[in-house]
């Protein structure tokens, strides 16, 4: 019998976020095989999942700010350090600003959802 999806179950699918009631694979998606929401070690390594969603996200935003900030290093040739002070800023504030807008998605159902 194949698990049927509970908003409240057991075992989630990791690759279409579903919740189900009984262990097993996926029936949405192949070949993938439902994880325990009740084992700490199955939690840690969705927390670990998200986490290098976020930091891949943060250095893609990173490196997108870093070339619209890339006319600021002009200063460089009038300001000296001061120029790099201002691109640096300039590059982690808008780093900060398309964090907060375009934040990574976070799969791990959170603790008070679990049940």
């Amino acid at each position: 019998m194949a698990p049927t999806q509970n908003p409240q179950g057991q075992y989630f699918c990791e690759q279409c976020e579903g919740r189900y009631d009984q262990k097993g694979d996926c029936p949405k998606c192949p070949e993938e095989p439902l994880l325990n929401l009740l084992d700490e070690d199955v939690l840690l390594m969705l927390k670990q999942f998200d986490d290098a969603r976020w930091q891949k996200r943060v250095g893609l935003l990173t490196g997108i700010s870093g070339v619209i900030c890339l006319p600021l290093l002009a200063l460089v040739l009038f300001g000296g350090k001061f120029g790099f002070i201002v691109y640096g800023a300039a590059m982690m504030g808008l780093s900060g600003v398309l964090v907060a807008i375009f934040p990574a998605k976070r799969k791990t159902p959170d603790m008070g959802q679990l049940f």
